[in-house]
């Protein structure tokens, strides 16, 4: 049971073994989008903006089989 994980920006330092033009299938299936970021080794804290199935969701929300999943730090710029 595997969701697809996109990484943007700042976060692809954490996880090498990340390809963005394939994204990353990971066993996260029944885990929080915490707990997955911290098995990709992401800090705590460094991942601002959780998306699943290309909709906001919280760092508390559970996956599904099959779920798209992205992660974003935090954006600035002027």
């Amino acid at each position: 049971m595997a969701v697809k994980v996109e990484i943007f920006s700042s976060l692809r330092q954490y996880v090498a073994a990340y390809d963005p033009a394939r994204g990353l299938a990971w066993p996260g299936a029944g885990r929080s989008v915490a707990q997955l970021a911290a098995e990709l080794g992401i800090p705590a804290g460094e991942v601002k903006l959780a998306m699943v199935n290309r909709a906001p969701a919280p760092l508390e929300r559970r996956l599904a089989d099959g779920d798209l999943v992205g992660l974003f730090p935090l954006v600035d710029g002027g």
